[in-house]
């Protein structure tokens, strides 16, 4: 496996400069520029040079419009992509099945401006999750680390092995017109045309030309995209919206249309990558949890939401977070003998004194005296944090079903 590369805090600001400039992703530009350093630092004697002279990456425009996002090695470009927190890489569905991606992609595991390259992930791969359900602007691949990947012979063999001429069977190239369409609001031609068109900038000398002759000419800014795409982006909102007030029934739509538009302004227009996704549900959740009990800690209730959605169970999340472990296991009992957490309200005197008795049958517990004066605020604490943790856990289910939405 390749070893780890920190972009200094220099080049970063740059990167962060490039991306906000051209409407691109800083992770995809910073993964890249790791896997750009990783492959310098090979031994020269291999022989695999980076060049980023002839390598669409290096055309701003295209960057912007299609998502490209890749690294020259020995004529070859290679796309590269960083891996997400839930293990897998994302590739625009424009890209797939066209010369840029036939080499593949580098899949770079990073830690903040730190990273390192991982694996590759062959263009096959995303040709089988193409047309499953939730693979929208994107195709999502899951990626195995293998901890016996060699960066080195991987690259000599995409290097080596037969290039294959995509352009050859292009019937129709684009003209300077069209190529300002896929520019600006790609989106206005069917998915089939949009890749035919990458296809010839990749594969035409003469094409490529003409889009860059049209990108000096044409607004193509981040802020034009916003404005040309705005539309999109609604949709996308209204659709989640209206799922999602369904399962959040204490907040408003206006509510949770905000804090859709705030999760989009944060990480991009696309609801349907995994990190929007999981921070939205956490927001969400928050706010749900916040509205139905009041009165439980907010600190507290962020622990348990985070310790759900990273896999605990509620009742091992409040087993860590509450000292007490016999009010914990009286509220566990209590929360047994009710059903509905939209009811929620603090233990009684009466449902206290029935939980203890029945635990006072089990050994670990048989020789504990307990006060219901003095152990009421443990016990409600705990009952709350169970509540906070179960819907937390109807939360987590949103994921999948938000996926293929």
């Amino acid at each position: 496996m390749a070893s780890k590369v920190e972009i200094c805090p220099e080049v970063a600001r740059m990167a962060q400069v490039k991306a906000r400039s051209i409407g691109a992703s800083l992770a995809n530009e910073l993964s890249r520029l790791i896997a750009e350093e990783s492959i310098l630092s090979i031994d020269p004697e291999v022989n695999l040079v980076v060049e980023a002279a002839n390598s669409l990456t290096e055309i701003d425009a295209l960057v912007s419009a299609a998502g490209v996002n890749g690294v020259g090695v020995n004529g070859r470009e290679i796309d590269v992509r960083p891996l997400s927190e839930d293990g897998f890489i994302a590739v625009p569905r424009v890209l797939i099945g066209t010369p840029y991606l036939s080499a593949g992609t580098l899949v770079v595991q990073m830690n903040g401006h730190t990273g390192q390259v991982v694996a590759h992930v062959g263009p096959g791969s995303f040709l089988a999750q193409e047309d499953k359900p939730g693979q929208e602007d994107y195709v999502y691949v899951r990626v195995s680390i293998d901890p016996a990947f060699d960066l080195e012979k991987t690259l000599t063999a995409l290097v080596n092995a037969p290039v294959v001429d995509f352009g050859q069977n292009l019937r129709s190239l684009p003209d300077e017109t069209e190529l300002a369409r896929f520019l600006t609001n790609r989106q206005q031609l069917i998915l089939a045309r949009q890749k035919q068109i990458v296809t010839a900038i990749a594969s035409k000398e003469a094409v490529r030309e003409s889009f860059i002759k049209v990108s000096q000419s044409t607004e193509w800014s981040k802020l034009s995209q916003i404005l040309q795409t705005s539309g999109v982006w609604e949709v996308r909102t209204l659709r989640f919206t209206q799922k999602l007030a369904e399962k959040f029934p204490a907040l408003s739509r206006d509510r949770v249309r905000d804090e859709i538009k705030k999760a989009g302004e944060e990480f991009g227009g696309q609801p349907e990558t995994p990190e929007f996704r999981r921070e939205l549900i956490k927001r969400l959740t928050k706010l749900e949890v916040e509205e139905r009990l009041k009165t439980t800690a907010p600190a507290k209730v962020k622990q348990i939401i985070d310790a759900v959605v990273s896999g605990q169970s509620a009742k091992d999340a409040v087993s860590a977070i509450v000292s007490n472990k016999v009010a914990v296991a009286i509220a566990l009992s209590i929360k047994e003998q009710r059903s509905n957490i939209a009811e929620f309200c603090q233990a009684s005197a009466e449902e206290i004194g029935q939980a203890f008795g029945k635990l006072a049958l089990q050994p670990a517990y048989a020789t504990h005296s307990f006060d219901p004066e003095q152990g009421m605020e443990a016990i409600n604490e705990a009952l709350a944090l169970l509540e906070a943790g179960q819907i937390a856990e109807k939360a987590e289910d949103l994921d999948m079903d938000l996926a293929v939405s």
